[in-house]
């Protein structure tokens, strides 16, 4: 599991502070029930990105994704990109959530102007 912690990490460094938070939804017989809080304690850097400015969650289940789309698209401003890798349930479901955001997007119901998607299927 801790495999692809710094991995994520390294690439999140790259962002603005606090722009990044990162949940990984671990599907399966195991019961998971890990958070590694990076936020620094220190919240007034100006400017950059590093590891402790990254709050990196790993939890149990299906992700309630819905939610988490509509929260998004509800919280944040400007372009929201989504990304999901998966079995053709999960992609479809994402991808109709993308499209309801989109939906409400052009209704003027959200504070996000853009939400895109990228898919990888794959099958076991």
């Amino acid at each position: 599991m801790k495999w692809y912690e710094q991995v994520i990490l390294d690439a999140c460094t790259k962002a603005p502070v606090s722009a990044v938070s990162v949940r990984v939804y671990v599907t399966g017989s195991k019961t998971v029930k890990e958070t590694s809080d990076k936020t620094s304690e220190n919240d007034d850097k100006s400017s950059g990105s590093n590891e402790d400015d990254v709050a990196f969650e790993i939890l149990s289940g299906r992700p309630p994704i819905w939610e988490l789309f509509d929260a998004y698209a509800r919280t944040r401003f400007g372009r929201v990109g989504a990304a999901v890798c998966g079995p053709m349930g999960l992609t479809r479901d994402v991808g109709n959530s993308v499209a309801s955001v989109q939906i409400d997007i052009l209704r003027g119901k959200t504070a996000c102007e853009e939400m895109y998607l990228q898919t990888e299927l794959f099958t076991y």
